[in-house]
């Protein structure tokens, strides 16, 4: 695994908020700068949707992304704070990524609930 979950509290079926750090070997970095790793913006949604698996309950596929917006550079080893919460109006769920106080992205996506449940 390229991080380490630290904590997970889920709170009822629709929100779970989580600490993790990446590991600074992960292949994540490789190239990504030299001399200045920084965690891509697919890093973290990949992040994100793993979390979102717990939450779910089965694997998700990410179907669409809207309104992500990436803050912050992270660099190898840093703490993340991540809330991921189901909205039930817009069948979708909104994360948020924070280190410290410092937002570092957010957004919202939908998954494909008919991919996820027709995988052997």
């Amino acid at each position: 695994m390229w991080y380490s979950l630290v904590s997970l509290q889920q709170t009822g079926k629709d929100r779970l908020c989580a600490t993790v750090t990446t590991d600074a070997d992960a292949p994540w970095y490789d190239g990504h700068f030299p001399g200045e790793p920084v965690l891509p913006g697919v890093a973290q949604l990949e992040l994100v949707a793993d979390l979102t698996s717990t939450l779910a309950g089965e694997p998700v596929f990410v179907n669409s992304l809207s309104r992500v917006k990436f803050r912050k550079l992270i660099a190898p080893g840093e703490s993340l704070e991540i809330t991921v919460s189901r909205d039930d109006s817009k069948e979708a769920y909104v994360f948020k990524i924070t280190s410290g106080q410092e937002n570092v992205s957010s957004g919202i996506f939908t998954i494909n609930h008919h991919l996820a449940t027709s995988l052997p």
